[in-house]
């Protein structure tokens, strides 16, 4: 089972990559970014083998291929919608999403409608409250702790208030698991303070 590739690019689109290895052939994966042809990579591998098709979709860090393969085990999600999630909210953010039961932000990305955000939800939001995904190459959610229980109705209606006053969810959810972990919050509006002191 392939798990890591290094190489010369020789084709990006934001696509798909073909990597020239030192052997001379070259290997075809899926990844989200546009990279220099001739830059030199190093990327952690998926490979999903089914009867009729071999793909490989492709990563910056180890803690990425591994969050793309536990989604793989939600029932509904798939290679690509799982890509997806990665792709268009990142591991953090997504992280996030997940731990704090915000389904309207998993169905913003394309593919994911309402049944599977709530099945990623219930299948994923206890796993990632007991175990971080460890991670190589110094992911940011490798600073961060994770709270030990799930959160609270007050940080629920923090975070709503925060989004209500304009802020986006990927400008909150950082600061709120920052401060979580920092401080006792006792009520939503001290948490509303706390977040709109570090904006």
């Amino acid at each position: 089972m392939l798990g890591y590739i290094e190489g010369q690019v020789i084709f990006s689109d934001g696509e798909e990559t073909i990597i020239k290895l030192s052997n001379g052939l070259g290997m075809q994966v899926f990844f989200y970014k546009i990279l220099n042809e001739g830059e030199i990579v190093q990327l952690f591998l998926s490979q999903i083998i089914r009867e009729d098709s071999e793909t490989l979709y492709a990563f910056q860090s180890l803690s990425e291929k591994k969050f793309f393969e536990l989604l793989l085990k939600v029932n509904g999600v798939g290679p690509r919608t799982a890509y997806q999630l990665i792709r268009q909210l990142g591991e953090d953010t997504l992280h996030h999403a997940i731990m704090f039961e915000d389904k309207k932000l998993l169905c913003s990305v394309s593919g994911i409608g309402p049944k599977t955000a709530s099945q990623i939800l219930l299948d994923l939001a206890p796993k990632l409250s007991k175990t971080p995904i460890s991670s190589t190459k110094a992911p940011k959610l490798a600073s961060q702790q994770l709270p030990s229980s799930r959160p609270t109705d007050c940080v629920h209606e923090a975070l709503l208030a925060c989004k209500e006053l304009g802020f986006r969810d990927d400008q909150i959810l950082p600061i709120v698991q920052k401060l979580i972990n920092e401080t006792e919050i006792k009520k939503p509006e001290q948490l509303v303070q706390l977040v709109l002191r570090e904006l």
